[in-house]
């Protein structure tokens, strides 16, 4: 009675242990197909980050071209207005001093034919010294016309007839009153030839005077128009040198922004590369804790 008893218990304990056994192959079959599934899906997973990080590598490159582009452009337009700007300052510096020799004659010019045009006045109040202490009759009559001024040049016969009466041995002054008649007749030609002599020099004094005064003028009025285009030049330099600082300042900030996001892209791929780093060791733990 014992004996089937225990041997019924032993069949049936039997039957659960297979049972069971089954159960269990068919549990670790389970977590083999998911353990595969895990592998497929983190090496898909892994793959995934690899394509996405050789993006970013490309990303990267890419970026860093553009910039080193962007630089070359920079360097290029720089070395392109350096160049400009060297050549426009050898042409204006080229023209400033053809400019300024052209002032620099026109000052000694100047200079040369206002010391002249002294000179002549000097010789003019030489003259008129020399006319107004004079006591001669015909040296009375240039200085009232000199006076007057108005230089007139009467003809010889007529002071003849003021000076010589008809016999030619009385004389009046210019007032009509009489001299004398000791004089002879070539001191009269000879006093009259001196007088033509004199207005003449009067004459040829005061054209020389008025010819400098306007040389003189047109050189102040050349002078004036030089100073002017000097002046024009020094602000169109000083215009372009503006322009060309305010290109440098916004080619600098094109390249400070360059660097700028150059250096953020970085610290967002050191900031990702941990994280895959963790992921994958959580894979690993997994595949070991189902493999013991």
């Amino acid at each position: 009675m014992s004996c089937s008893l225990i041997r019924r218990r032993t069949k049936s304990w039997t039957k659960c242990i297979g049972r069971r056994l089954q159960r269990l192959k068919r549990v670790t079959q389970t977590v083999r197909e998911l353990e595969e599934a895990v592998l497929a899906g983190g090496a898909a997973a892994n793959a995934v980050r690899d394509y996405q990080r050789k993006v970013h590598e490309m990303n990267e490159e890419r970026k860093t071209l553009e910039w080193e582009v962007a630089c070359a452009k920079v360097t290029a337009n720089r070395v392109a207005t350096v160049v400009a700007n060297e050549w426009k300052d050898a042409n204006d510096k080229g023209e400033m001093q053809q400019l300024c020799d052209k002032l620099a004659v026109a000052e000694r010019t100047t200079q040369a034919e206002a010391q002249l045009k002294e000179k002549y006045q000097m010789q003019f109040k030489v003259l008129e010294e020399r006319l107004k202490t004079s006591n001669d009759p015909w040296i009375e009559i240039s200085r009232y016309q000199m006076q007057v001024g108005k230089i007139m040049c009467p003809p010889i016969p007529v002071i003849r007839t003021l000076l010589v009466k008809t016999n030619g041995t009385h004389m009046e002054s210019a007032n009509g009153t009489p001299i004398g008649n000791t004089k002879p007749e070539h001191e009269d030609y000879v006093s009259g030839m001196l007088y033509d002599m004199l207005q003449k020099e009067v004459v040829s004094l005061r054209k020389a005077c008025n010819e400098r005064d306007q040389t003189l003028k047109e050189k102040d009025d050349a002078i004036e128009m030089l100073a002017k285009k000097v002046d024009t030049l020094k602000k169109a330099m000083e215009v372009e040198a503006k322009k060309m600082r305010r290109e440098v300042a916004v080619e600098e900030k094109e390249v400070a922004a360059i660097h700028v996001s150059k250096e953020h892209d970085q610290r967002m791929r050191h900031i990702s590369t941990p994280r895959g780093a963790v992921n994958s060791s959580h894979l690993t733990s997994a595949r070991n804790a189902w493999n013991p």
